[in-house]
């Protein structure tokens, strides 16, 4: 999808610089001796990298390389979710980055790009008031506070003339999409909750804020004339958790009679819906909920912290199914401490709700979570594989001590395979296929959780 964070970025410093370029290296197939390659050719001042913790090795390298083979003098920033859960790991490990952020840039970047600009040498009395900054100084790191922004409207929109919708309406997110031209956007930022398996307010914090009702409106507009965008895939973390909110977006889509189709598939929680809340949705275009229910093993919820109920989700999947929405739901499996049983109850528990569509997860420790502090200890993020991170088949065996790794595959494909080897669900979902893309995209993705012996 679109990198709607480097678009956040290249909006707040147009006005600091120009000559600003964005290459999304998966979408464009650029490999990294291309993009070496690239900055050869023309050396940029200032290299700002995004990254992921599975990107860990692959940034080092890009780093080292752009240092010694490039310029030493070529300033390079990383952010991010690695850089914003575990800053010093990053600096560590990361030798050759100057700085990095923790957290939303959209402030404190362009501030950086200023101080580069009128000091090269990096006065660290300003460095130390740039909010979420990560820098080096005197041999230690150093994180300044984050700042969180209430007002989101002031940050504009994404610079969508550098992002291109259209070069990514091949597949989304989910897979699957009611009309051809899509495109992701965010209405807030933020979760109040606690799941212990989640690092993302180490991004965008605890407290859910807010753009206004108008400022959303105005960009599905902009991409609807501009880029011809018929769908809209909101990513929040948490877009219906503020009911009133809500139904003000599903009121005014309604008002303004926006002809469009939209859905959530980052997924929402599905204690937060309420009848009247889906009734506005689906009646404003909302075809489809991705609801993020995690296990069907209650003990397993409480460790997880979810703050939800297997009966709750249960009496919630009736009233969905009620105004016709189809439903995704996402589950993981392996969670530390779960046994052989707790994960079969997950799949059986899966089998009996009225989804259309389950992705089964094996867990994945992510720096930032709660969780891996109680497996690893205080060390996590310094143990932690990030090479086989994003793996479907990741295995923790710290985490899975006493399991063999071979149990854990067999039941992630158990779990596909009982929940998708059933004639009303196989037909259904073959039925969604819209491009020969999406049938490659499933049977990729088949092989790499199904198929794949590593």
């Amino acid at each position: 999808m679109p990198p709607l964070g480097l678009g956040y970025i290249a909006s707040a410093i147009r006005n600091h610089c120009g000559g600003i370029q964005i290459l999304d290296c998966i979408c464009d197939n650029i490999s990294v001796e291309q993009l070496i390659n690239v900055m050869k050719q023309k050396p940029p001042d200032v290299i700002g990298l995004t990254m992921l913790s599975h990107d860990l090795h692959t940034v080092k390298h890009i780093t080292d390389t752009i240092k010694k083979e490039i310029s030493k003098d070529v300033v390079i920033v990383v952010g991010g979710p690695h850089p914003s859960a575990a800053p010093e790991h990053t600096m560590e490990f990361l030798d050759h980055v100057d700085f990095g952020f923790k957290g939303e840039a959209e402030i404190g970047f362009p501030q950086l790009l200023e101080s580069i600009k009128t000091n090269r040498n990096h006065d660290s009395n300003r460095l130390k008031n740039i909010p979420g900054l990560i820098y080096r100084e005197d041999q230690h790191i150093h994180t300044n506070p984050q700042a969180f922004e209430e007002n989101l409207d002031r940050f504009g929109f994404p610079a969508w003339d550098m992002i291109h919708p259209q070069k990514y309406f091949k597949t989304c997110q989910g897979v699957f999409y009611k009309k051809r031209r899509f495109a992701p956007l965010f209405a807030t930022r933020g979760c109040p909750h606690y799941c212990s398996f989640c690092a993302a307010h180490t991004v965008t914090g605890r407290k859910i804020r807010k753009r206004s009702i108008p400022h959303i409106i105005e960009e599905i507009r902009h991409l609807q004339e501009t880029y011809n965008v018929e769908e809209f895939h909101f990513l929040d973390d948490d877009f219906t958790e503020d009911n009133d909110f809500a139904l003000s977006f599903c009121t005014a889509l309604l008002n303004q009679k926006m002809d469009i189709a939209w859905t959530c598939p980052n997924g929402i929680r599905i204690d937060s819906l309420t009848e009247e809340l889906l009734e506005k949705m689906k009646k404003s275009g909302c075809y489809s909920l991705f609801v993020a229910i995690e296990s069907g093993s209650q003990e397993t919820l409480n460790r997880m912290k979810k703050g939800l109920r297997t009966k709750e989700v249960t009496s919630k999947m009736e009233i969905i199914k009620k105004f016709g929405f189809d439903v995704t739901g996402f589950f993981i499996l392996g969670f530390p401490g779960e046994t052989k049983a707790d994960m079969d109850e997950t799949i059986q528990f899966a089998r009996s709700l009225p989804l259309d569509v389950a992705d089964f997860s094996n867990f994945l420790p992510l720096p930032g979570a709660s969780v891996i502090n109680r497996v690893y200890g205080q060390d996590a993020v310094k143990q932690l594989n990030y090479e086989r991170l994003s793996s479907p088949a990741h295995i923790t065996n710290r985490t899975h001590e006493n399991r063999e790794k071979k149990t854990q595959r067999h039941m992630i494909r158990k779990a596909y395979l009982q929940f998708y080897l059933r004639w009303n669900v196989l037909m259904k979902l073959l039925s969604k296929i819209k491009s020969p893309y999406q049938i490659y995209f499933i049977f990729k993705r088949l092989y790499a959780y199904i198929l794949a012996k590593n």
